[in-house]
């Protein structure tokens, strides 16, 4: 083993920290995108459970329009209320 160098226990790797943009019971609104990935409508929703991965946070929302559940949500395609505005 090199002088200097941590065990292959990860003993020298920073831990990653990842906060949610948004909580549980936040409302948001989920862009509804086109095939150019452009946002064309937006759904008011509200989140019902987070979940973070090694990727970052997936969310769990609750659609006002009809009470269905969408999962596995990314959080790239939501937006608070105010930022779509």
């Amino acid at each position: 083993m090199g002088a200097g160098r941590p065990s292959g226990s990860g003993a020298g790797k920073k831990p990653r920290t990842v906060t949610p943009k948004y909580g549980v019971f936040d409302r948001v609104l989920m862009g509804i995108y086109n095939e150019g990935d452009v946002v064309v409508a937006y759904a008011l929703a509200t989140v019902s459970k987070i979940e973070i991965t090694a990727d970052g946070c997936v969310y769990t929302i609750t659609l006002d329009h009809d009470g269905s559940e969408r999962k596995d949500v990314e959080e790239e395609i939501l937006f608070k209320i105010v930022e779509a505005v």
